[in-house]
């Protein structure tokens, strides 16, 4: 099975079935993208359509999981384009940088205060 397929399953069902309610905004509009694209996709094949509606509303059934994979991944195969896109879609999301945000509160003397928020490399205070 192409792994897109097992990646692309995955992400549309969290984002429908609500599990994807702690990601970014942005990440979660990406995954909405997707999974909006796989619906079009699938308007016109019955099977895979239940397949998806069936592993949003069970979303931790494995089995479920996998028949909508396989109907991504059918369709991978039968459409040349789907592939590309969907490729595209799911770098878009993994590119997305969560929003990060500080609130600190200070009671009392504090000589130094850092907030950090990301790091690449080495750090010294």
């Amino acid at each position: 099975m192409d792994p897109l397929s097992l990646v692309a399953t995955d992400l549309v069902v969290k984002v429908l079935s609500g599990a994807a309610g702690e990601l970014g905004k942005s990440a979660v509009a990406g995954m909405r993208s997707l999974a909006e694209m796989i619906r079009r996709r699938f308007a016109d094949d019955p099977a895979a359509s239940t397949a998806l509606d069936a592993a949003v509303a069970s979303p931790q059934d494995t089995a479920r999981a996998e028949a909508l994979a396989e109907a991504v991944d059918r369709h991978l195969r039968s459409e040349p384009t789907f592939q590309a896109e969907l490729s595209e879609l799911i770098t878009a999301i993994g590119e997305q940088r969560p929003e990060v945000r500080f609130h600190t509160e200070i009671a009392g003397d504090v000589e130094k205060q850092v907030n950090v928020a990301e790091v690449h490399g080495d750090m010294n205070f």
